[in-house]
């Protein structure tokens, strides 16, 4: 870095430049990779300090108490790691391992040492954990050997038998106002997980009643989507529902997903159509002006749409044979649908895009 005609090395930054860098970081990623640069870096910020340590116990879902039964929240974090090629590395390891791919980590406490985590491997298209690990994973994960980004968070409910709830379900991690947003059998059913109201309580709301499809938190607020594309707006601390767009004029039969993307926040529309072939739709939410607007082309991002999350990655990202403009689904199992001419087809039949989930060896 230069300063003038001087030559400033990194670590001796100021002090000032250096804390306001740091107030900038928001994930764990960021601030441990910021902390492992050197000494002054390390001592300008403190480690990451979680607000919640999951699992999160909550009441039995529904508004009665239920004896000896409880649900858990739990947390896992969606990574792309990239890794360069050694320069020892011949061609085709080389080829191998610049190859880019995401991970899903869960994370749980030692309750014998409160201060360490352990981390598990996750099924990137459902909350299970994979066990034993592939063959081909790395079995030490070294931050400054890696790229690492942090994608997403996903989140997941268990019943006390360890069992997964299988609902759409969204958390506000504000410390001060914490709260969930879940969608069960087409109800909506929010939680406040503070103050003395911690009962679940059905979303008053009954235009869209037992139809809802899913549900995700959108720039500090949640955003709920029935089977018809109806979009409402829930304020994460009064939790009231407001309308924010109307229904779209469809027949039924559809399953709608909203998920986050550079393009903003997206409408899927996943349908049937009359001849039985399986059809993806694409809408932007425009905020100012509350109405959906079509999406011909991801241009070159891949939409990905799993069980508890759904989100977007450019394909550069994996690798120059990864190309994009489609969505990698389970459907149950693991399938890409082509934007560009509307086909669909076994994720078999892709290695690029099983290289995204199935790293090489480290």
């Amino acid at each position: 870095m230069k300063k003038g005609c001087a030559t400033v090395a990194w670590s001796e930054l100021p002090k000032d430049l250096l804390e306001t860098i740091a107030r900038r970081l928001q994930t764990k990623t960021d601030i441990t990779r910021f902390r492992s640069v050197c000494k002054s870096w390390r001592s300008s910020v403190p480690p990451y300090q979680s607000p919640f340590h999951f699992p999160l116990l909550l009441p039995y879902f529904g508004s009665f108490d239920q004896p000896n039964t409880f649900l858990s929240l739990t947390q896992t974090t969606l990574l792309y790691l990239h890794k360069s090629p050694s320069s020892s590395s011949s061609t085709s390891t080389s080829t191998l391992t610049s190859w880019g791919w995401l991970i899903r980590l869960g994370e749980c406490l030692d309750h014998d040492h409160p201060l360490h985590q352990h981390y598990h491997l996750i099924n990137p298209f459902s909350p299970l954990r994979i066990r034993p690990l592939p063959r081909t994973f790395p079995r030490t994960l070294d931050s400054s050997a890696f790229r690492v980004c942090e994608v997403a968070k996903a989140y997941s409910l268990r019943f006390s038998d360890r069992k997964v709830c299988d609902y759409k379900l969204a958390f506000y991690p504000n410390p001060k106002c914490p709260s969930l947003l879940v969608v069960a059998c087409g109800t909506l059913w929010r939680l406040k997980l503070l103050g003395h109201d911690n009962k679940w309580r059905v979303v008053d709301d009954a235009l869209s009643q037992l139809n809802y499809d899913d549900v995700v938190l959108h720039r500090g607020k949640f955003y709920a989507v029935d089977d018809c594309g109806r979009i409402v707006l829930v304020d994460p601390s009064s939790l009231v529902v407001k309308e924010f767009v109307p229904r779209m004029k469809t027949r039924g039969g559809h399953e709608m997903r909203l998920a986050t993307s550079r393009k903003g926040l997206l409408l899927v529309d996943k349908c049937i159509t009359c001849y039985n072939k399986l059809e993806f739709r694409l809408y932007k939410l425009e905020m100012e002006r509350k109405r959906l607007v079509e999406v011909k082309s991801l241009d070159d991002h891949i939409l990905f749409l799993g069980h508890d999350y759904s989100f977007s990655v450019s394909a550069s990202y994996f690798g120059s044979r990864c190309k994009g403009n489609c969505i990698v689904f389970a459907d149950p199992a693991f399938r890409v649908y082509s934007l560009g001419d509307g086909k669909v087809s076994p994720i078999e039949q892709h290695p690029e895009y099983i290289a995204i989930f199935y790293p090489p060896s480290g």
